[in-house]
């Protein structure tokens, strides 16, 4: 699968980052870029931004089978720590592939 590497992807999805839950499906953003992951929530209006530095471990899997991924964000960053989620983001996005989303993280070199 080709993915260039000098450019912003973005996703539509859920995010779950707080006790209270995050934003359901539209309402959550994902994009990866080579520099920087954003998160938002566009129904609170909450954005995050985490740089190679603050991320400690990016996890995906399969989401509801086959038809999307969940991605879980390990960071440091303590500004965005919450007693219930940790220091954590997930995403889970219906219609995006796992194996595409993986080549992107890999191509914009947050995974090896």
């Amino acid at each position: 699968m080709e993915v260039p590497a000098n450019q912003t992807y973005t996703f539509r999805g859920g995010l779950w980052h707080k006790f209270w839950g995050g934003a359901n499906w539209p309402f959550g953003i994902l994009k990866i870029s080579p520099e920087v992951i954003v998160l938002r929530d566009t129904s609170m209006n909450q954005e995050y931004q985490l740089s190679k530095s603050d991320v400690v471990k990016i996890e995906m899997r399969k989401y509801l089978g086959l038809i999307g991924c969940r991605v879980k964000i390990s960071h440091n960053r303590k500004d965005y720590s919450d007693s219930w989620n940790g220091d954590s983001f997930i995403f889970g996005s219906l219609g995006s592939s796992l194996d595409r989303v993986a080549a992107i993280f890999r191509k914009c070199g947050w995974l090896q």
